[in-house]
């Protein structure tokens, strides 16, 4: 089993995410497309009067009785692929910009499983435990997707994974791809976490806006930020929403140790809020801190 970068963002392009459905279809015989359409519940009507009901399985999240957004759709044919499929390829190329929030085509793939026990297992995988309770677990969101090795390490990845033969999924830092050619109709499932890979799960909201805030200007990579709020956790013992965000958002475009400059820590007071301590400090104070800085890291 191998997950990994295979293409770079600049690459992607129209016809080559077509020539990747069709060598995905040409080699399973199908294509499973993961649908999202919780930011506009209409967005897909133009294309369901062309799918067959029976291709879409709809995935509950939560107790709502009402019909989910999140759905497979399984392309079985050349002329559902040609004449639907190719249509989410737009949507999909959305997920490499990262000014994007909205996330239509989570992933494409296949699996060898049946329908049926594939959506079974994958209804189970979404659901965990944690210190509070249930929780739906959305591993499948390529925003998601990116930490996971790291907060819950390979194998628990490529268990999550395993009711696929391939999955692709594209976030901006490129299309990923994961294939296991050993797929096994016994998946082991993931149950439960611990509260430290809780806290990590919850900080993936705070790293998106801060990617989205600081990519024009700053190169951090959203695992380089999940690591910056992880080390506020812990040499600050910050916890509240807004203080993590400050924390992250300053590493980010003043400089990671920013802390650690006389200037910041000779003045904080873990009695004040942090982010209404960043508030106090003035601009003047943070040009010094970045060129002194980055004059240690140039020195």
């Amino acid at each position: 089993m191998t997950l990994g970068v295979n293409i770079k963002t600049d690459s992607l392009s129209n016809n080559s995410l077509r020539n990747i459905f069709r060598n995905i279809f040409d080699k399973n015989g199908h294509l499973l497309l993961l649908l999202d359409t919780s930011y506009k519940n209409y967005i897909f009507d133009d294309f369901f009067d062309s799918i067959d009901v029976n291709n879409i399985e709809y995935i509950p999240l939560g107790l709502s009785k009402k019909k989910s957004d999140l759905f497979f759709l399984k392309i079985n044919n050349l002329n559902e692929l040609n004449e639907i499929a190719f249509n989410f390829i737009e949507y999909l190329e959305l997920n490499y910009h990262k000014e994007n929030f909205e996330y239509y085509v989570h992933g494409f793939g296949a699996t060898q499983l049946v329908l049926s026990t594939f959506i079974d297992y994958f209804k189970k995988s979404i659901v965990l435990n944690d210190s509070k309770g249930d929780f739906i677990f959305r591993w499948y969101d390529p925003r998601v997707m990116i930490h996971l090795e790291k907060i819950l390490g390979l194998s628990k990845v490529e268990s999550l994974l395993s009711i696929f033969s391939e999955w692709n999924f594209i976030h901006p830092l490129g299309l990923y791809n994961f294939k296991n050619p050993n797929i096994s109709t016994k998946v082991k499932k993931l149950n439960s976490i611990n509260k430290f890979q809780s806290m990590q799960l919850d900080d993936i909201e705070i790293v998106n806006l801060i990617y989205r805030e600081i990519h024009k200007s700053f190169y951090f990579t959203p695992q380089q930020i999940l690591i910056f709020l992880e080390n506020g956790r812990k040499e600050y013992l910050l916890v509240e929403y807004d203080d993590l965000f400050t924390y992250g958002y300053y590493c980010c475009v003043v400089n990671p140790d920013f802390m650690r400059h006389n200037l910041i820590i000779g003045k904080y007071n873990e009695n004040i809020k942090f982010s209404k301590f960043i508030e106090l400090i003035d601009l003047s104070v943070w040009e010094k801190v970045q060129n002194d800085l980055e004059g240690d890291n140039h020195g």
